[in-house]
């Protein structure tokens, strides 16, 4: 956090909080952190112990310091959060805020609250809810339980997360319309897309666990690069609404038209993907332009693989872009092998695009069922792509207008 005239150092107890009541501590949490920024900002202790809580506000250059040991634990009930069980309630909630954080090595537990007019019939309050806030720090924190996502958060921007943990619950870290994201050794053991949401810009994920009943990302992003990540499935935690346990893609196109995505500018562009390792996940990449639900709104442009290792997925890569044909996917140093139940398919599946890219890329596939299928696309190069013993693959390639 930025220096802000931060002399001021309370903890909540000063202010009434007791650990451990089976009472609501909202009022005196929440004076700790007003007081604290009308004093100019500083850090808000929250010590060891269970402090129970409604919703509480979070204020611009304050820091909310979890203790190791300290538990701010949601109220059961979603009327306890202040805006009568609606979508952007929160456990913290920051709305038009600069230079805030929440660290310390403590824990925020949403409780599963449950909401019976919430999306699906039961989600509650998110964990953090953060709208047009700049200059954000996460550090150090668990978090457990979360009703809904464990952070929802709108036209934001300049946010570090690191050494984050997010188990159970559902999306780790769901950010509309931010940038300047950076997401740093941090562990996502959720049942639900451990990073999600549409219409960001300049995201950097590194030194990542994801595991997940659900997706790995579910997003759309104008400059991401993912280094140094691991994912694997199943998922530790059960995806709440079907029951699931496997893990669906490690990546997934997002930009639903029901949230305001829509035209030909490609939502996202300039991925890399790098020293990544995907284990016993169903799809490695998925982008389906013109039938895949979430994905219709914005396409996709350029996305690059480079040194990436795949096993025991199912249906590895699966793409139809769109019809402007600006989709480029390339792939280097890549290995990529199918799940010893899988059915023998395309490792590679990939219509309607631009450019396809392969080097140095070997694909496992089952027998001699072909392992790359295109359709309906403008270039291919193709170096050094091999089957497991340095054999040649099988391809399934019609109106691909030129091969280099």
């Amino acid at each position: 956090m930025q220096e802000h005239n931060q002399t001021t150092d309370v903890c909540i107890c000063e202010f009434g909080a007791t650990p451990g009541q089976g009472g609501l501590q909202t009022g005196p949490i929440q004076e700790a952190i007003d007081r604290c920024a009308e004093a100019g900002g500083g850090i808000v202790r929250v010590p060891h112990g269970v402090f129970r809580t409604g919703g509480l506000h979070l204020r611009s250059h304050v820091e909310l310091h979890l203790e190791e040991g300290a538990i701010l634990r949601g109220s059961e009930d979603c009327a306890d959060y202040g805006r009568r069980c609606h979508w952007t309630d929160g456990l913290l909630r920051g709305e038009d805020l600069e230079e805030i954080a929440i660290a310390g090595k403590g824990t925020l537990d949403g409780a599963n609250c449950r909401n019976a007019q919430g999306e699906e019939g039961f989600r509650g309050p998110h964990c953090v809810w953060l709208q047009n806030c700049a200059g954000i720090r996460v550090e150090d924190i668990t978090i457990v339980r979360s009703a809904n996502y464990a952070f929802s958060i709108v036209d934001s921007s300049a946010a570090t997360f690191e050494n984050l943990k997010v188990r159970a619950g559902h999306d780790g870290i769901h950010a509309q319309r931010s940038q300047s994201f950076r997401v740093l050794d941090c562990d996502f053991r959720t049942g639900d897309d451990c990073i999600a949401g549409q219409g960001n810009r300049d995201f950097e994920v590194r030194n990542c666990r994801l595991n997940t009943s659900c997706n790995g990302f579910r997003f759309s992003c104008v400059g991401l690069t993912v280094s140094n990540c691991r994912f694997w499935g199943p998922g530790e935690a059960e995806h709440r609404v079907s029951g699931r346990h496997n893990m669906l893609s490690a990546f997934i196109h997002f930009s639903p038209r029901d949230r305001g995505c829509e035209g030909s500018v490609p939502h996202s562009d300039g991925w890399l993907i790098e020293n990544c390792t995907v284990e016993n996940v169903d799809r490695l990449y998925v982008y389906d332009y013109e039938n895949g639900g979430w994905q219709q709104g914005q396409p996709v442009a350029a996305v690059t693989f480079r040194d990436v290792s795949v096993t025991g997925a199912l249906l590895p890569v699966e793409v139809r872009g769109d019809a402007g044909h600006q989709f480029a996917l390339t792939m280097e140093d890549v290995d990529i092998a199918l799940r010893d139940t899988a059915d023998a398919v395309p490792l590679i599946s990939i219509s309607q695009f631009d450019t396809l890219t392969l080097r140095n890329v070997i694909l496992h596939g089952h027998g001699t069922h072909p392992v790359l299928r295109l359709r309906d696309g403008s270039h291919t190069q193709l170096n050094a792509v091999r089957g497991p013993t340095g054999g040649p693959i099988h391809s399934d390639i019609d109106a691909v207008r030129s091969v280099h």
